[in-house]
């Protein structure tokens, strides 16, 4: 039988975490951790992001494997499905705007939505087949991916409803995470050896990124002072581990729940030191996590 701490939280965007489990890296770095766990599900969900004021964006798998997604605030959950479609949520901005991805034919063409307020909108990159905003920071500038075909993905900026493209300088694919709102991006790229990294865009300056030793590395998300989170294989992809990457340090961590964890992502990190994301056991069992550091 699956074991793990079922610590729902119900008090979110505060420094303190009630019942959260203590992890020291050993690096510098003290982690405190809560599982996100929505109701109802006892299989394939997680959260892909989380603001300044505590406000978390998750998605789930229905009995039918159909993708959902929810807010979070308090001890409110939220439904934010595009209606009629499949849904997956991204990001959230400090003012409560979510961006994600979406299909309504059973994906043979997905597209990217904002939803604001009560109001949802459709985003195209002119052309594509697939468009996903994957970020969206206080300013309101988004950035995601697109493919036209072939599934090659490419990056865009998405500022006062003019798009930009852009690649990894080299790259074959480019795939956008997160946005700060010094315009940071961070995201990951595949070279032209079939090997995948993670990248930083700042002040027209990209950065490749490798967690050492690592084969493979994903950058999802960074907040305004820089700190970035994201996770890193050492075997091709079999086992995964997140880290936070603060000051020029990175910081490895796992969720400390259970003894047969298979992958750890982190998927986003806000202001306040909250870190979000998933985990997988060796089962299958998969669920969303908020960690603290400092």
């Amino acid at each position: 039988m699956h074991t793990r701490n079922r610590l729902l939280i119900l008090i979110l965007g505060m420094v303190g975490i009630a019942a959260a489990q203590q992890h020291n890296s050993g690096a510098g770095v003290t982690f405190s951790f809560s599982v996100v766990d929505y109701p109802g599900v006892s299989a394939t969900q997680g959260v892909h992001g989380i603001n300044d004021k505590g406000q978390v964006v998750g998605y789930y798998l229905d009995q039918s494997s159909v993708i959902h997604s929810y807010g979070l605030q308090n001890t409110t959950f939220k439904t934010i499905d595009v209606p009629s479609a499949a849904t997956e949520v991204w990001g959230i901005n400090k003012s409560g705007a979510v961006v994600g991805q979406y299909t309504a034919d059973q994906g043979e063409t997905y597209h990217g939505f904002l939803l604001k307020g009560n109001v949802y909108s459709t985003i195209d990159y002119p052309g594509a087949a697939f468009t996903s905003v994957t970020g969206i920071n206080a300013g309101g500038v988004m950035v995601g991916r697109y493919f036209v075909q072939s599934s090659i993905f490419h990056g865009f900026v998405l500022r006062g409803g003019q798009f930009t493209s852009f690649d990894f300088p080299g790259a074959v694919t480019t795939s956008p995470f997160g946005i700060s709102s010094t315009g940071e991006l961070v995201g990951g790229y595949e070279d032209q050896n079939n090997g995948f990294h993670g990248f930083t865009y700042l002040n027209g300056i990209y950065t490749a990124v490798d967690y050492p030793g690592a084969n493979v590395t994903q950058l999802q998300g960074v907040n305004d002072r820089g700190d970035v989170v994201g996770s890193y294989s050492t075997d091709t992809g079999m086992t995964w581990h997140a880290f936070l990457l603060k000051d020029g340090t990175f910081t490895s961590f796992d969720v400390p729940f259970i003894t047969s964890l298979k992958w750890t992502f982190a998927q986003g990190v806000n202001n306040n030191n909250q870190i979000v994301g998933d985990y997988y056991d060796t089962s299958g069992y998969h669920f969303g996590f908020l960690a603290s550091y400092q």
